[in-house]
């Protein structure tokens, strides 16, 4: 019997499709809305247990992926929303959400999948002559999959700005917002955003802090989760957002107002209560607050910044970050990775290396470019290095690496150049422990 129903809901969709494919859509011009950073800032008394800062930033860029929001006003958190959606991507396959089943007669590929109160269809575009394909599709939260099949349909391509034709918008919801977005991480392109993690286990909470205005909440509401909840004495919404299935844990999100300050929270790996417990310590604080919380991202344990099952083999402290280097060492393949948070820079690199290659008294094995005359070299050094030099740097004395521990097997140690050096000029000297020159290397 279950089949039997799943059968004829199927026959039913397609006819709906079928017969609102041919309608012409007409464009409903949807207000852009620009995002502001808050006037003010939010700020825990205390970190989630058992996660560490790892940025504090303030930002304002253009692009993201482009939605427009049709919605009730007044109602943007809790009720019936539409959004039409565009997303760039390289790779296609990894970028569609997850959980989805094909929809049979709709635009070709199209899927549609998700979890009450949210349902989306999404679809893959290649325009001519375009360099990465793209997708666009509608998102809807309170609405039957028919409504939802109606906006698809009625979708207009407006490149990277896409709107729902008239006949595809429910009566009873109208334009609120458009702006950019980051769909997947509930991202506005401009505010504060506080980041606590413990990049070992995948734990992560981020705190977004956007100006409060009725498009902006419009643009939240299209990403927020879907069940009510009273927050700091405010209604607000709680539990996993859109395109939860897209994760590798269940995701779990608060949007609420606060004053002037639209608060946006996204965590993954992260309990509720902890959650709960942070958005409670909320407080408000100043530039000069935010700054003193921004400086104990050096105090970021450096192991945590490592997969399982790499050792750690060298870290450090930049004025304002930390990183570490992780690497596994097998007979026929040496595997380096490279973390950090904070800093002017953050990077996230993996290298490989052939164990023949590290028998010299030094071995590059890779670096992350930071500009044409700053590089963040990363290798090691024979086990008969007492210590390494780096000389010839512009306006630069000659400086001693900071070398990690001997590695078993062979008794090498490795380091990385987190702050960065000029790879023209750069040369590299090791020495035994009697002072004699054991090699000399450039990057370039």
């Amino acid at each position: 019997m279950a089949r039997v129903a799943t059968v004829r809901a199927a026959v039913a969709v397609a006819a709906l499709l079928l017969a609102v494919r041919s309608a012409a859509p007409n464009d409903l011009p949807v207000p852009h809305t620009d995002v502001w950073a808050p006037l003010s800032a939010l700020a825990p008394t205390a970190p989630p247990p058992g996660l560490h800062l790892e940025s504090v930033s303030s930002y304002s860029f253009s692009g993201g992926d482009n939605i427009a929001v049709y919605g009730r006003p007044g109602d943007v958190l809790h009720g019936r929303l539409v959004s039409a959606l565009y997303h760039a991507s390289a790779e296609w396959a990894g970028a569609q959400p997850h959980g989805g089943r094909p929809l049979r007669g709709g635009p070709a590929e199209a899927e549609i999948g998700g979890t009450a109160p949210h349902r989306w269809i999404t679809w893959p575009v290649r325009p001519f002559g375009a360099t990465e394909p793209v997708f666009y599709g509608v998102l809807g939260r309170g609405l039957s999959d028919g409504e939802l099949i109606r906006a698809a349909n009625a979708l207009v391509q407006n490149g990277p700005r896409p709107t729902i034709g008239s006949e595809g918008v429910p009566r009873d919801l109208r334009p609120l917002a458009s702006g950019g977005m980051g769909l997947w991480e509930m991202s506005p392109t401009a505010g504060t955003t506080l980041t606590w993690s413990d990049r070992r286990s995948g734990a992560k909470l981020a705190l977004t802090l956007v100006r409060h205005t009725p498009r902006t909440e419009a643009l939240m509401g299209a990403l927020s989760p879907g069940t009510p909840r009273l927050m700091r004495g405010v209604p607000g919404a709680a539990g996993p957002p859109p395109f939860a299935e897209s994760y590798d844990r269940t995701p779990t999100a608060r949007v609420w107002r606060e004053k002037d300050t639209l608060a946006v929270l996204h965590a993954e790996g992260v309990p509720e209560e902890d959650v709960d417990a942070l958005v409670k310590s909320l407080r408000e604080v100043n530039a000069r607050g935010l700054a003193r919380i921004r400086a104990t991202v050096t105090a970021y344990p450096a192991r945590k910044l490592l997969d399982p099952g790499l050792r750690l083999a060298a870290s450090g402290r930049t004025a304002t970050g930390v990183w570490a280097m992780g690497v596994k060492e097998r007979e026929d393949d040496v595997q380096v990775s490279l973390r950090s948070v904070g800093g002017d820079y953050t990077f996230s690199e993996d290298f490989d290396a052939d164990p023949d290659d590290l028998r010299d008294a030094i071995a590059i094995v890779g670096g992350v470019g930071f500009s044409p005359n700053r590089h963040a070299p990363v290798g090691a050094v024979r086990s008969d290095v007492a210590s390494l030099k780096i000389e010839r740097q512009p306006g630069r004395r000659p400086s001693t690496v900071a070398l990690g521990p001997p590695s078993v097997p062979g008794g090498r140690r490795w380091f990385a150049i987190a702050e960065g050096v000029d790879p023209f000029s750069a040369v590299f000297i090791a020495y035994d422990a009697k002072g004699h020159i054991l090699g000399r290397m450039t990057i370039f």
